[in-house]
């Protein structure tokens, strides 16, 4: 090949290359990875919106489970993350992926334990226990006991609805 022809195949390869950078880097949503964690601790959940490298925008949310426990008055514990869920996006895949993790599904058993409790007429001594008991599980338990525990409050609830 000529020297002009490599000259200009390398200008465009360069060229290439630099939009590319100033893709990623000037628009992070093209190339976005979102992972979702959920607080042991507390019950809220964490969103991280990532490019390939850093992370670019965090939010934290409260759940239904929060918010019990702020009525509650329980004290909030030093935040414990677990990655629950995450969002392939743009150029990490060609395609949307989503992945679940194990306590993706520990943070929807926390908030149908928290609809639960809501929905029942139970002292506030009797809820202020299942509380305690489901905290101390959400903290030392596995996400398969976490789930136990959410089905058999469940069934004592319907049992008293009946």
């Amino acid at each position: 090949m000529s020297r002009r022809v490599c000259r200009i195949v390398a200008i465009a390869a360069g060229v290439v290359c630099l939009a590319l950078i100033v893709i990623v880097v000037a628009f992070p949503p093209v190339a976005t990875c979102e992972l979702m964690y959920f607080d042991v601790s507390n019950g809220r959940i964490k969103r991280e919106w990532k490019n390939s490298r850093w992370a670019y925008k965090t939010t934290i949310e409260e759940t239904d489970y929060s918010r019990l426990l702020k009525k509650y008055g329980v004290e909030e514990l030093p935040a414990e993350w677990k990655k629950a869920a995450e969002k392939q996006l743009g150029i990490c895949r060609l395609s949307t992926r989503y992945l679940c993790y194990r306590y993706g599904g520990v943070a929807a058993d926390a908030n149908l334990f928290a609809r639960a409790l809501e929905l029942t007429d139970m002292s506030e001594t009797e809820a202020r226990e299942w509380i305690s008991e489901f905290r101390a599980l959400l903290q030392t338990g596995t996400p398969t006991q976490v789930r136990q525990y959410v089905n058999e409050l469940v069934r004592v609830l319907s049992e008293r609805w009946e």
